[in-house]
């Protein structure tokens, strides 16, 4: 059995959505429906018998302390809930970590998406089969610093749009790979798999964006290519996560393949580096990078004032 406290619930007709962040925890959520429960528990898990209590108030009645037991027939997919998932602050890097719960969604070129190109795989179906932790934005250069100053790490090149780090909020770039995975396992976290970047890129669209390029990120067309904004200025997705497109590239732990067929142009049949798949597109893209399903490759030395970070965890931040 699982109580949860639901604060704020604006009860209507119809339909309560009721989404459960952690067990014992508290969800926040306007405009939820009422009358027939359908309850979202994150972990994917199928159960009966569970218990939920919450506080709401239509705009004629006030209900509060409401508690109902029911027999949870099946999970609502991952994507099909408008409740923004719960985000916590990690105590290492200062940032918030937004849970992404378990399921399956669509990768690869999007649906009626006629941009598609080479790189980019066929769609189909991967299950995410046990949810995570993953950063609300990109890694701003302020928590970089924290990072360079706990550990023999320095900073990375400093860009001209951003000489001394003097901006805090702005992304951090020039840093490589290891860079990278050195930070996220600072935090106690890691790189994303291409798999859990899109999936969380996506926040159950099957749409190439979930938004207008201009409202949802920061690209060519719209910084005159003046180097990437402070994180967390446009508009986030389903999920809460922000500057998943535009803004900087975000590094994985995907190996970019080498197949001679689905690769892009200019590499070679036998590099002697690895190339890692980069994701989301940047400040210097022209809007047609500015999609999901869109993957870039750097080799692992390679430095970028295009390119940041966005680190995933597999246990809630501390």
């Amino acid at each position: 059995m699982s109580k949860i406290r639901f604060v704020g619930l604006d009860v209507h007709a119809e339909t309560i959505a009721v989404a459960v962040a952690e067990p014992g925890g508290e969800v926040r959520s306007p405009g939820i429906i009422a009358s027939r429960l359908e309850p979202v528990r994150r972990g994917g898990e199928v159960q009966g018998g569970m218990s939920y209590s919450f506080c709401g108030h239509s705009r004629a009645t006030r209900v509060c302390s409401v508690a109902i037991t029911l027999a949870l027939i099946a999970v609502i997919a991952a994507g099909q809930s408008n409740v923004v998932n719960s985000a916590k602050i990690n105590s290492t890097d200062g940032l918030q970590y937004v849970w992404i719960p378990p399921g399956t969604f669509t990768m690869g070129c999007s649906t009626g998406d006629a941009e598609c190109g080479r790189g980019e795989p066929a769609p189909h179906p991967v299950t995410i089969s046990r949810g995570f932790w993953i950063g609300k934005t990109e890694v701003p250069a302020g928590a970089y610093r924290l990072f360079a100053s706990a550990t023999t790490h320095d900073m990375p090149p400093e860009p001209p749009f951003n000489a001394g780090w003097h901006d805090r909020n702005r992304p951090v770039v020039n840093v490589t790979w290891n860079d990278a995975a050195a930070y996220c396992k600072w935090t106690g976290g890691r790189l994303p798999s291409e798999e859990e970047w899109e999936y969380a890129a996506r926040a159950g669209s099957p749409a190439s964006r979930y938004g207008l390029p201009n409202d949802i990120s920061w690209f060519a067309d719209n910084n005159d290519k003046t180097g990437p904004h402070p994180v967390g200025q446009k508009q986030a997705n389903a999920w809460g996560l922000s500057d998943t497109l535009g803004n900087v590239w975000e590094w994985t732990s995907g190996k970019y393949p080498l197949t001679g067929q689905n690769d892009g142009p200019n590499l070679p049949a036998n590099p002697d580096v690895t190339f890692w798949a980069i994701r989301g597109g940047s400040w210097y893209d022209a809007a047609r990078l500015i999609r999901v399903s869109v993957r870039g490759r750097a080799e692992t030395a390679h430095r970028s004032d295009s390119i940041g970070i966005r680190c995933v965890s597999d246990n809630s931040p501390v």
